[in-house]
């Protein structure tokens, strides 16, 4: 996984990997994690949860999502810094119907990567059935040159009517530009939603919480070894169920979501845009992080470009004819990957050209 190194204040410029989310700070945020990770007790289950037998806001559901919550915090490791994201869930199946519940698929990739993936059932005269790690298995989804999908995949056992179905796990993502989005809605209806965000005092973050009763996030102290900052954290209850169907429009148009995108970051040297600390303060500043950097990805390889644009266009003298040759060339030689992200930049126009491959 790509992180974000850490360099001293005289930096010159941000160290950049193959996405947005590589961008250097110049600065160490936090102490190392620790890497022993010890038995963490689950979140209890209250009485009401083990009682409930159907949901009133829709008393034909198949199940229902009793609480989904993420925390968040950006932590930094041998000079690298990764925001590490704890992920909880909890569903509680109604009739027989939810039983399509007990297969869970965990997307990870090379910059979303998962790990300490754990679940059990709850069956309902109270017996813990555990997930057998020998029985989460990671699953290739679609390889090509340039990329590889992969999802970790597991079943519930003794799946039944009454049964609660829970899992965790973490995701390491190189990224503070950019926090992962939170979607509140679930695939059936949910009680309980919750995301918090441990961000250091000298981020400055632009937040957007579209759909959510208070639009900005309760913001609390917050402090790990050397490191301080505020806990920002927005909670919801009663989230109507979002399921992706034939037609249906998308999620972010219609669910409620909370977005973080860096703002400034303290002696942080931003190349783009020629200036320090603020990054991300209007559209502006977006367009020409975004315009430089795929600028300088067609500079680099202009000659390359120029040599492929050429075989593709032998003894063609009408522009049109080159354009129309050159269009058929990039829609039948090239594949798309289906990252579900977008960035703003681009790998190099040179790897595009080996691996055939792009994903913007």
């Amino acid at each position: 996984m790509e992180h974000h190194r850490m360099v001293p204040r005289k930096c010159v410029g941000m160290i950049i990997g193959q996405l947005i989310l590589a961008a250097s700070p110049c600065l160490i945020l936090l102490r190392a994690a620790d890497k022993k990770d010890e038995a963490v007790a689950w979140p209890e289950i209250t009485e009401q949860e083990r009682a409930l037998k159907s949901v009133p806001q829709n008393p034909e559901a198949d199940a229902v999502i009793l609480r989904r919550t993420r925390q968040g915090k950006i932590v930094e490791e041998n000079h690298f810094v990764t925001n590490y994201l704890d992920y909880h869930w909890r569903m509680k199946i109604l009739n027989e119907r939810g039983k399509k519940y007990s297969e869970v698929h965990i997307a990870s990739r090379k910059y979303s990567q998962v790990s300490g993936i754990e679940a059990r059932t709850i069956k309902p005269d109270g017996t813990i059935v555990p997930v057998a790690a020998d029985q989460i298995f990671e699953k290739l989804v679609e390889k090509g040159r340039g990329y590889k999908l992969t999802e970790f995949v597991f079943s519930f056992p003794g799946v039944e009517p009454g049964a609660i179905l829970e899992y965790r796990y973490k995701r390491h993502v190189g990224s503070i530009i950019q926090i992962e989005p939170w979607y509140f809605a679930g695939p059936e209806f949910t009680l309980y939603s919750r995301m918090s965000q441990a961000v250091h005092e000298a981020t400055s973050y632009r937040i957007l919480c579209d759909k959510c009763p208070n639009p900005e996030p309760e913001s609390t102290p917050w402090k790990e070894g050397k490191a301080k900052g505020k806990l920002l954290t927005v909670e919801m209850k009663d989230v109507p169920a979002y399921r992706e169907e034939r037609m249906m429009p998308p999620v972010a148009e219609v669910s409620p979501r909370i977005e973080m995108v860096l703002k400034a970051l303290e002696n942080s040297n931003w190349e783009a845009l020629g200036r320090e600390d603020n990054l991300f303060t209007d559209w502006d500043s977006v367009a020409k992080y975004t315009r430089f950097y795929y600028t300088k990805a067609y500079k680099v390889d202009e000659v390359q470009i120029r040599q492929v644009v050429n075989g593709w266009t032998p003894g063609l003298t009408d522009q049109a004819a080159k354009i129309k040759a050159i269009f058929r060339h990039v829609s039948d030689d090239f594949r798309y990957v289906p990252y579900d992200e977008v960035y703003g930049r681009t790998s190099s126009i040179a790897d595009i050209l080996k691996t055939k491959t792009a994903d913007n």
